[in-house]
């Protein structure tokens, strides 16, 4: 019964690989917009966490809260790029 599942389960993973490899980038960029909310909130959720925070600045130009929200800005820009690696 085990095996059957399993085999089933293999089947299907099989089905959805070959599906994907028939998208188009078109479609793939649609996939992955549905999902980009959901990755911002999960990138940006341990700041909710965060009752004070302290910025220490090297060349002053860039500090406080713009700095912060610039580096998940920066993050956030990567991940398409991420997505080809793993394609």
């Amino acid at each position: 019964m085990v095996q059957l599942a399993g085999a089933a389960e293999a089947g299907a993973l099989e089905k959805k690989a070959e599906a994907y490899k028939q998208f188009t980038q078109a479609a793939l960029t649609v996939e992955f917009l549905k999902v980009l909310p959901e990755l911002a909130e999960k990138i940006a959720s341990p700041l909710t966490k965060v009752d004070k925070i302290t910025v220490i600045s090297q060349d002053g130009a860039s500090s406080g809260v713009n700095k912060i929200t610039g580096d998940i800005a920066k993050i956030m820009a990567q991940i398409p790029e991420l997505t080809h690696i793993v394609s």
